[in-house]
């Protein structure tokens, strides 16, 4: 079930990696997606991690994706637990939850976020 429900709309927008630089101000990121199978780098800054994350998108897409909701739970127990996010993303007139799956917690949300995300460019 988990699975169909992250994978039912085209991924044009995938996780690879990331770097973040944080400092009192702000966070700074490098990240590394693949964008419609071709590997691409992007940095964004922002308040967080997520801001960060966000922003950069923003700017790769040129668009205005806000995050308006957010919950994250583990789903198994120990130390080697995965995080399951949940970010409800907008844009314009358009809302969708994505859903990322994830031992890093962090990386977690950036899945739902792009998962989000996808399923919006995908209508």
């Amino acid at each position: 079930m988990k699975k169909n429900y992250l994978k039912n709309h085209p991924n044009r927008i995938t996780y690879s990696s990331h770097e973040i630089q944080s400092t009192k101000e702000k966070d700074k990121i490098k990240l590394s997606l693949v964008e419609n199978g071709k590997e691409i780098t992007i940095e964004g800054a922002g308040n967080g991690p997520i801001d960060a994350f966000i922003n950069a998108l923003n700017t790769l897409l040129s668009s205005d994706f806000k995050v308006s909701d957010y919950h994250q739970h583990s789903i198994s127990s120990g130390s080697d637990a995965s995080a399951a996010a949940y970010i409800e993303i907008q844009n314009k007139n358009f809302s969708n939850w994505g859903v990322g799956i994830d031992q890093n917690t962090t990386v977690a949300s950036y899945k739902a976020i792009l998962n989000g995300i996808n399923k919006i460019l995908s209508r």
